[in-house]
This record gives structure tokens, sequence and C-alpha cells, in this order.
């Protein structure tokens, strides 16, 4: 049954806090200021929650977690959305019901925001003329708000200050002459300003810049070094008569101690904001992003249409939002999503690959090879490993652990990043006690081992089996003589490691002596079990 909600009030004006860019959103308003017609209690009363096994390949009545989670999330923050008053309803009163129903709203909530999972810094240009008023409403969102404010001219004047700075003199001249500073320098220090910020405090990723872009120059110069690393929300422009900005600037000098509030060179600032600033304006707004505000009236005027603008940001329902997400398994404080890790050992030609690759085709996991892996590595002729590789596949030892784990956390890390895939299926590791020891070093709090597939088979099969896939495989170390070191290293090194698990109960053990179709039925059943 589909719930259609519409609205029926007159349209009011659109929220620049939340229109287009779904991360921030409003203040959790009073039961009595909601507007609009509420949903009645039965329907959400009724609501049925189903647990879903989120292992199994996509299909139309399937989710993963995170999709579900994120698309829920996209369609919360979206002033747009047709789940408009259920997003005020529920999430904060309800977060983890709005987790719970996120998967059956998927197709009607696609769109995530890339801050839950990438954690990009978001980004609100606040433009305007010189004493318009930018930094005072700014610092004014930030004491009501969770943004940090930086202002470009700012971070400019405190770097021409700076007595060992490179920049200094540089600085000092464009600022003299009323010129805007090579967008170079400006970007560096805002890069550097957000990067400071975000390490200091992993929650603070919204940014208020004031002062930039100033010049299609600056806006280029952004593109080219920001893109893909940070999101543009909107512009946030104060419109102001250059009169009233000029008598500001002025009244401002008198005690601010600024070198550039004075006449002379207020008259060539105002004149290079007409010229390169307002074509940036026009610019934005042809694409909807400008949110425009008188800002010729008092402070506390100014900001109250800034508030009815914006709606305004307090993080209240998205931080709840993302505190739902926390606690569950697929996220990490470190580094945003665990890495879900099921290993699968057996002796050389116990069938791990083709078992890994079966499973991989039927449910949404990664297969890794860490032999694979390995090999790719020892054959590329640029790698700095491949000599001491070489040497280890010669003599049946194995690889360095360092080595192994750098290869397969690289490979994790390059399948979440261009598929936001995160359950991974490694099978051949961890070989010995001292990979064992070097994961949980390396990998501890950034992967979650859910459980080891042992595919037992006698040494006499797998190696008729290795010697059988030799024939065409082309692998070097497919031979007799490799074959009977690699067997002795498995029973001497793995098979420690396999009863290490076994006290932990993580194993789950199938005879792999048999055909490929009745080890995976086994396989699949245990896949089916553990969800």
């Amino acid at each position: 049954m589909v719930i259609q909600v519409t609205r029926t009030e007159q349209p009011q004006q659109p929220c620049a806090f939340t229109t287009p860019g779904r991360g921030l959103c409003a203040p959790h308003p009073s039961k009595k200021n909601l507007s609009g017609p509420r949903l009645p209690r039965s329907l959400i009363g009724r609501a049925r929650f189903t647990r879903r096994k989120w292992n199994r390949a996509p299909s139309a009545t399937s989710y993963s977690p995170a999709n579900s989670f994120r698309s829920f999330i996209g369609d919360l923050f979206d002033a747009s959305s047709p789940f408009l008053l259920l997003r005020v309803l529920l999430l904060p009163c309800f977060p983890l019901a709005g987790f719970m129903i996120a998967g059956p709203l998927r197709s009607l909530c696609n769109k995530a925001p890339r801050i839950l999972f990438a954690m990009n810094p978001q980004v609100v240009f606040v433009l305007g003329g010189p004493g318009a008023g930018k930094g005072t409403q700014c610092a004014k969102i930030v004491e009501n708000y969770s943004y940090t404010h930086l202002s470009a001219g700012d971070l400019l004047r405190e770097e021409r200050s700076r007595t060992e700075s490179e920049y200094g003199v540089l600085i000092d001249s464009y600022i003299k002459e009323g010129k805007i500073v090579p967008v170079e320098i400006t970007i560096s220090l805002l890069k550097k300003a957000m990067e400071r910020t975000m390490k200091k405090d992993k929650d603070k990723f919204r940014f208020l810049i004031d002062g930039f872009p100033r010049n299609e120059d600056n806006l280029q110069g952004w593109a080219r070094v920001m893109d893909g690393k940070a999101d543009v929300k909107f512009v946030l422009f104060f419109d102001c008569s250059n009169e009233v900005c000029i008598n500001r600037c002025l009244e401002r000098g008198k005690s601010s101690g600024r070198t550039d509030d004075n006449k002379e060179s207020l008259e060539k600032r105002i004149q290079t904001y007409l010229q390169s600033t307002r074509p940036i304006i026009e610019q934005y707004e042809k694409h909807g992003k400008v949110h425009t505000i008188d800002a010729s009236r008092a402070v506390n005027e100014v900001f109250a249409d800034v508030k009815t603008a914006g709606g305004l940001i307090t993080a209240q329902g998205f931080f709840r939002a993302v505190t739902v997400l926390r606690r569950t398994k697929y996220w990490h404080p470190n580094n945003g999503l665990y890495k879900q890790v099921v290993f699968a050992l057996g002796g050389p030609g116990a069938g791990k690959g083709t078992q890994c690759s079966k499973v991989a085709q039927h449910y949404s996991y990664t297969h890794l090879s860490a032999g694979d892996l390995l090999r790719k590595e020892c054959h590329r002729t640029d790698s700095e490993f491949s000599q001491i590789l070489n040497s280890c596949f010669q003599r049946g030892e194995f690889a360095p652990v360092e080595i192994t784990i750098i290869l397969l956390k690289k490979a994790m890390e390059e399948t979440m990043k261009s598929e936001e895939k995160f359950h991974f299926l490694i099978d051949g590791f961890p070989p010995d006690e001292e990979n064992l020891r070097g994961w949980t070093k390396l990998m501890d709090g950034k992967a979650d081992v859910k459980f080891v597939l042992f595919l037992d088979c006698s040494n006499e099969i797998c190696k008729n089996r290795c010697l059988e896939r030799g024939k065409s495989s082309g692998r070097d170390d497919d031979n007799s003589e490799s074959l009977e070191r690699r067997i002795h290293t498995y029973v001497k090194s793995t098979r420690p490691v396999i009863e290490r698990y076994e006290k932990q109960g993580k194993i789950r053990s199938i005879d792999a002596s048999r055909s490929i179709s009745e080890v995976f039925a086994d396989v699949k059943s245990v896949f089916d079990r553990e969800g």
C-alpha cells in the first residue's frame, strides 16, 4: 500500500539551509508549530518492521543496510521529499524506527548525502560587498548552529601578519591595492583551515566561508583543487548598497585596526566587488543556489531573515540519525564504515577460490584472494615487493605479513571507494599465526571478522587437483616439488590458526573433497544461516 501525503497550505519561501543541500536540517519544531496535515496515529501505529537478510545479492525486494539508511537520510533532509511530515514526526522521536523503515522507502529516497560516508566538508559560501555584514552574520550563525566560520579575508590578513610567512609581502601588496589575492594562496589557506578543524573534531565538517569566491579565477581554482573534496550547498548573498557599505567600513576602521578600512582602499574594493564578485553571484543564481538577504538593516533584523531563509541549521535531527548509524555494526568512528570480513581457509587445491567466486555471485560479498594479489604484485615490473615475493614462492614460504596486509587493505579500500561494498571474502589468509597477529595489529578497529570458512580436504586430493590445475593455469607454484612444500607449510602453520579460531567458535567447517556443487550447497547453508 502506498501512502501519499499532500501539502495543502500556501507554498512558503524555500529553505536556504535545506533546499538544495539535504545534509542540513531545520530545528525540531514543537507540535503546535507543525504546518500541514498530520499523519493519523493509526497509520503510524500500524507500521510493521521486518528483518531482512542483508548479505543476499541485491534484488527488487532486498536492501543493504548502508544503502537503505543512506537513502532514508537523503530523503529525510530533502525539502522536496514526499515524506516531509514523516521526517519531522519520526526522526526526532523515533530514530530507530526511522532506520528500520529505511528499506521500504529506498525506491522513493534515492539521494544520500555524502557526508555520512565520505565526510567531505559541507560548504556554504557567504558573499556580499565589503561592509555588508558577512562576518557578523556568520558569527551569529555559528553561535546558534553547528557551523565553523572561515573568513577568506581574515585568513589572508592573519597570514600576512605572520613574520615567517612566505606569502606575507605578496598578500600585503594585493590588499593595499584592493586587488584579489592569487587563488592558489587563498584556497591553500582555506583547505588547511578546514583540515585543521576536522582533525580536531570529527563532527565539525560544515563550514561557512565568507568572502569567497571573489572572481571567476577563484571559482575555477576552487573547482580545480576542491572538486570531489568539498560539497558547496548554496550561496548566502548579503545585498547592500555601496554607500551603506562604505559608511560601515569607515566606522569599523576606527576600532578594527584594519589597514584596508580607509576611503581610498574601499573605493577600489567596491569596484573590484562589482566587476568580479557580482558575476559569480549571478552565475550561482542561474543554478538556483543563491539565497539573497537585504543586509542594509540592523544586525538582528538581518539575522531574523537569515533564520527564516535558512530554516535553520540546527544539527539536532541530523546528529540523531548519525548516532543511529554509528550504533550499527557498519560504522566505526575512525574510518566510517567497517569492513565486514570472512576468512576462507584450507589447503592448496581445497577449492577456496572456486567456492569464494560462487559466494560472490550469490551474495553481496567481494572476493579477494591473498594469493592472487601476491602473484599479481609479483609480476608487476614496477613493484618494490616483486623480488621478495618471487623468492618466497620458490621456497614455498609465506610472503611477509606486512606486504600481504598492505595489498589486502588497498584492495578493500579501492572496492569501498568505487563500489561502496564493504563485505569481503578473503581466501588464503591468515596462513599462519604471524599473519594473524599482523592482521590484529594493523586492522584492529578497521575490520570485523565475522567467521572463518574452513574447506577441509585431504592432502592427496589437494595435490592431485593442483597438478591438474597447473596444466592450464600457468601458475609457477602448481608443480609437484613446490606443492609438497606448500602442503607441509599449510599443515605446520595454517592448521594452528584454524584451531585457534575453533576455540573462539568462529570456524564453519565444510567437507571440500566432494564435487563443486555439493560443497557449495553446504557453503550456501552457512551464509544463509550467518546472515
